[in-house]
């Protein structure tokens, strides 16, 4: 920022117990969320758009799903577009405002806690209707050998076999399972640090 001169543009405030004030500031909400993420939650673009404020989001499916293009905020395919759809709204303050206000008027009601709840329980209902099923272990013979990476290849189901044959090739080639958390064996390993089997695929990842 320093090299382009645009420091006083941004602000970075790091966590804040009350996000109000901020919102108040916004006329747009920024949420270029990279396609291969994992961990982020969709609860603060709606919380944005019920603030009539107009999201600005790439197209991915749950960006989608909460977003209509050109109704309630802005869908865009690339970063240059992006860049443009920013542009042109900042300078149309008519458009924002209606973009804002079909933002607000449709979250609030899609998501209104009433219509949530719901949906919930006709979710629920239809699970508790399904037939029971077995439960059984795939790699864990008797309680004495139940091991950290054990219990990690039972978190994998049925792709269990793959991962145990070939880690590096099958799963650890991907960005998410190189994390430090959300269930990676790295995540396993820094709780279970004796388990050699851990760390021979973090040892082994590629």
């Amino acid at each position: 920022m320093k090299k382009y001169q645009i420091e006083d543009k941004f602000e970075f405030p790091g966590y804040v117990k009350d996000i109000k004030p901020y919102l108040q500031k916004f006329d747009i909400f920024l949420y270029p969320l990279n396609q291969k993420h994992y961990g982020t939650c969709d609860q603060v673009l709606t919380e944005a758009m019920s603030c009539g404020i107009v999201p600005v989001v790439f197209n991915n499916p749950m960006e989608r799903y909460i977003v209509h293009d050109s109704y309630t905020g802005i869908v865009t395919n690339s970063k240059q577009d992006m860049i443009k759809q920013i542009e042109r709204i900042s300078k149309d303050t008519y458009e924002r405002q209606r973009l804002g206000s079909n933002a607000k008027e449709e979250v609030c009601k899609r998501f209104e806690i009433n219509n949530t709840i719901k949906k919930w329980n006709k979710l629920y209902s239809k699970i508790l209707k399904q037939k029971k099923t077995e439960k059984k272990w795939l790699h864990v013979k008797s309680q004495e050998n139940i091991e950290a990476s054990t219990i990690f290849l039972e978190s994998l189901g049925s792709y269990s076999n793959s991962f145990k044959s070939n880690p590096s090739k099958s799963f650890m080639k991907y960005p998410s399972m190189k994390a430090l958390t959300k269930g990676t064996p790295k995540h396993y390993q820094h709780f279970f640090k004796n388990d050699k089997q851990l760390k021979e695929w973090i040892i082994n990842e590629k």
